[in-house]
């Protein structure tokens, strides 16, 4: 558990989510006024992990052509 807390990539994880959590909430909140949090909180917490895997995922690939350019290049 302590070297999950030690890695970077864990808490950029982490803030990442909840960034996304604020901002889903902020939009959800412009297009429908009249929705509480509490209505949308499972969904926003979902759209936000995804959104957070995806990006972890993409940063993961684009690092690895980065660091290890085909032949080609």
């Amino acid at each position: 558990m302590s070297s999950l807390l030690k890695n970077p990539i864990f808490w950029r994880f982490i803030l990442l989510t909840v960034f996304a959590a604020i901002v889903i909430n902020f939009v959800f909140k412009l297009l429908f006024p009249g929705i509480s949090f509490e209505q949308l909180e499972y969904t926003v917490w979902l759209i936000a992990i995804v959104i957070a895997i995806v990006v972890e995922v993409s940063l993961l690939f684009y690092r690895k052509a980065r660091t290890h350019p085909t032949p080609n290049q």
